[in-house]
């Protein structure tokens, strides 16, 4: 009777272990779940192409199948034929140098990505494509 009791217990603990572990995974997978809360910033532009940004602002960056211009994106304007942006490039792959900017232009039909640029070459570009004077930026992002 004594070993029957024993086995019993020691039965009994080892479904409890793995119904706490069980119980602990799944609580654990439904609080992820529920605190995801979608993009941080997310703007469909042209021909495909979008601004998107996952887990916070300075991760802003224009992508059509995949990323076309890095982040981290924090001025950008469209029309049909070409998108611009500008962009701050990143000192050590996650914070932003501020005091350098690159300059972007995508030609949508093609999807040819000229950049990165100063504002000199970006001005003379879109003079040399006709756009200088439509092609303005039209949106910002504030980061986080």
């Amino acid at each position: 009777m004594k070993e029957v009791v024993i086995r019993f217990t020691g039965r009994l603990f080892v479904a409890i272990l793995i119904g706490a572990g069980a119980l602990f995974i799944l609580l654990f997978l439904m609080s992820y779940l529920f605190t995801f809360e979608g993009l941080a910033y997310e703007d469909d532009l042209v021909g495909g192409y979008r601004v998107q940004a996952v887990d916070t602002r300075k991760d802003a960056a224009i992508y059509r199948e995949n990323q076309v211009v890095p982040p981290m994106v924090f001025a950008y304007g469209w029309n049909d034929d070409f998108i611009l942006a500008k962009r701050h490039p990143s000192l050590d792959g996650w914070k932003p140098n501020l005091y350098v900017t690159h300059w972007y232009l995508i030609e949508v039909h093609t999807a040819k990505v000229h950049g990165p640029l100063t504002e000199q070459q970006s001005t003379e570009l879109r003079r040399e494509l006709g756009t200088l004077a439509e092609l303005t930026f039209t949106k910002t992002i504030r980061p986080d």
